[in-house]
């Protein structure tokens, strides 16, 4: 075949290809024709958000992509979003969200951009982005909930407790703080509305990781100044965008550290006294590399502080014959948590694990036949402690939040009571 009949045979393949697309309204059939958008209006409403069998009010979408019709409005409403769900308000409005799992996009194709969302709120890990439209509040109570806003409007933020991310649009209320770490780095972070002024989520005040010595270098907290000033805490109020500061002391310190050189899940009787003049971190990094010297499996007891920083919990997940029994006392509670290295788990934007994540988290594992203290998986009730937060209490009970709320008639999880019974 010469060049010439070449040419035309890639012409007639081209022509045919054009005629099929033709035929299909543009589109190629099979898997690469693009799932229809759902318009939603009464009519289609049961069949695409049907009521939840929990709640009278609650709508469960199904996965997929939805239009609200023309001259509809569901803000008496409460949808439920379990699945990846894309939403054109189209210059409607709809009530309150719950996203549960999945991924949301909230969109407004509409000429005027006047779609609304009453209220977004994040009970469970799930991602919604906002591309055009508003939303009137948004409420992260999840640690691992993550609102992206890349256009539209915000009105503000009543819990930030997860993530959110700002690439453009309009936040109304919410205050951009950036928090310069101290050691050459810094993050920022957006306020929420305590109720009595925009604050920062006293999840987002935790230490951070020092960049250039994480071994020595204690957190002492963030202050409105580079030195001295006054610190920041979660009832501190910002009515402007503003940078705070992290302040570092360098320590050392003398710790008791334990390590049990026989196979048996008892400590080996070493003296408290038996210490040295060296940093925790330092003590317990040597009293880990001892063990792992030693062969076999090795038990750790440790009980020095209430957290464990991630540098501490990697080195374990690298090496699962290895066991750290962790004892603390925390809000006037005596905890005890067992970390065998084959089941610990490391995320590395988590610089320290607090005293209520390993409790929650490994509180109910077992090393070398040892059973820490737990919560029961039976019903029974849980009297809230200081510091306790609805979401720690359903990690602790094996729960869900919401299945707790509902459970307890808790419409706002961010105003529990000390001593407030919890039934689960």
């Amino acid at each position: 075949m010469n060049r010439k009949q070449m040419v035309k045979v890639g012409i007639s393949i081209l022509a045919s290809l054009i005629l099929v697309m033709t035929n299909f309204g543009g589109t190629f059939s099979g898997d690469l024709v693009k799932a229809a958008v759902i318009t939603l209006d009464s009519s289609t409403l049961d069949t695409y958000a049907p009521p939840d069998p929990r709640s009278s009010v609650e709508r469960v979408f199904s996965a997929g992509e939805y239009k609200i019709a023309e001259g509809t409005s569901f803000q008496d409403l409460v949808f439920v979003v379990p699945s990846d769900v894309t939403i054109d308000l189209n210059g409607q409005t709809v009530g309150v969200v719950l996203v549960e799992s999945g991924n949301l996009t909230i969109n407004d194709t509409s000429a005027t951009s006047s779609g609304k969302v009453k209220g977004l709120t994040f009970s469970e890990p799930g991602n919604c982005t906002l591309i055009n439209g508003c939303v009137d509040w948004v409420n992260i109570v999840h640690a691992q909930g993550k609102f992206t806003q890349q256009g539209g409007t915000v009105g503000g933020l009543y819990n930030n407790k997860g993530t959110y991310i700002k690439t453009g649009g309009t936040n109304q209320r919410s205050k951009k703080i950036t928090l310069d770490h101290g050691d050459g780095t810094t993050s920022t972070v957006y306020t929420s509305d305590s109720g009595v002024g925009q604050a920062i989520s006293s999840t987002k005040l935790t230490a951070p990781i020092h960049a250039t010595d994480p071994i020595h270098m204690h957190f002492m907290g963030w202050f409105d100044a580079v030195s001295a000033g006054t610190e920041v805490t979660d009832n501190t109020y910002f009515t402007n965008d503003a940078t705070i500061y992290a302040h570092w002391q360098y320590i050392g310190t003398v710790v008791p550290a334990q390590v049990n050189t026989s196979t048996s899940a008892e400590p080996d009787g070493s003296s408290a006294d038996d210490t040295h003049n060296v940093d925790y971190l330092d003590e317990l990094y040597k009293t880990i590399e001892e063990a792992i010297a030693l062969g076999g499996q090795r038990t750790i007891y440790w009980n020095e502080g209430t957290a464990l920083p991630s540098t501490v919990m990697k080195l374990l997940k690298e090496n699962p014959q290895i066991t750290l029994i962790f004892n603390y006392t925390y809000m006037n509670k005596d905890y005890s948590v067992a970390l065998p290295g084959s089941k610990v788990e490391v995320d590395p934007t988590i610089p320290w694990y607090g005293p209520l994540y390993l409790y929650g988290k490994y509180g109910s594992l077992k090393a070398n036949g040892v059973t820490t203290q737990t919560a029961s998986n039976t019903s029974g009730t849980y009297a809230v402690q200081a510091g306790d937060t609805l979401y720690d209490i359903a990690r602790r009970l094996h729960k869900t939040m919401r299945w707790l709320q509902q459970q307890n008639d808790i419409t706002d999880p961010d105003k529990l009571q000390i001593g407030q019974e919890i039934k689960y």
